[in-house]
């Protein structure tokens, strides 16, 4: 960290892309390049009410992790849904028992995911038939 500003994810600048779709509008943060980080990531998210991460999808390569730092996200599973509050941990595992989306119904809430490192790393949205 030496001569590196150390990030801050309560005091970040959130990053937004405009050609997210409706649903899929979460402002995000990534400290790992600032920090050189190469085989771990880390994601922080801003979600606005009504808006989710992204759709409905599992990791082939990654486990991942999801802490709530504040407000109360609703996690879908392959078990179905539950509200998740301030400092509940989720994990998922890799492949299809894994599957998970974040998605919101109140303002100011923000998640935290770590994942490993595995590559290649590969994703798949069964609502969609989609592979990548």
């Amino acid at each position: 960290m030496e001569g590196k500003q150390r990030p801050n994810f309560k005091d970040c600048d959130f990053e937004y892309d405009d050609d997210d779709p409706e649903g899929y509008r979460a402002g995000m943060f990534r400290p790992g390049p600032q920090l050189g980080a190469e085989e771990t990531g880390m994601s922080v998210y801003d979600l606005p009410p009504g808006q989710a991460i992204c759709p409905y999808h599992y990791e082939y390569a990654e486990e991942e992790w999801v802490v709530v730092v504040s407000g109360r996200p609703t996690l879908r599973t392959p078990a179905g849904e539950e509200e998740l509050k301030p400092g509940d941990v989720a994990f998922f595992e890799r492949g299809s028992e894994g599957v998970c989306v974040l998605g919101l119904a109140v303002m100011d809430s923000v998640r935290a995911e770590a994942q490993g490192g595995d590559f290649p790393a590969g994703r798949s949205r069964p609502a969609r038939g989609l592979r990548y």
